[in-house]
């Protein structure tokens, strides 16, 4: 099953799995900014701040043409863990 589709079932800690999976090795594909902000949404929501934050600098890192859904997601999720340091 896919991680949007764990978390569509509730599954967070299956779907946050999946996530983590898909991004081994940094892969350049399109969908690889989206899944790195999923994945930083999915770890601030579990209060996992510093995970979630480590995420975040990644995803500006390795992806740094990221569109606007993208950005919104992490921009959320920076929202949750706390800001992570800005």
């Amino acid at each position: 099953m896919t991680a949007r589709g764990l978390l569509e079932r509730g599954d967070r800690t299956g779907a946050l799995r999946e996530l983590l999976l898909s991004l081994r090795g940094w892969p350049t594909t399109a969908w690889a900014a989206d899944a790195a902000a999923s994945a930083a949404l999915a770890l601030a929501e579990e209060k996992r701040a510093n995970d979630a934050c480590m995420m975040l600098g990644e995803l500006e890192r390795r992806y740094p043409q990221r569109p606007p859904g993208v950005m919104q997601r992490a921009d959320h999720a920076r929202r949750l863990a706390g800001g992570c340091g800005t």
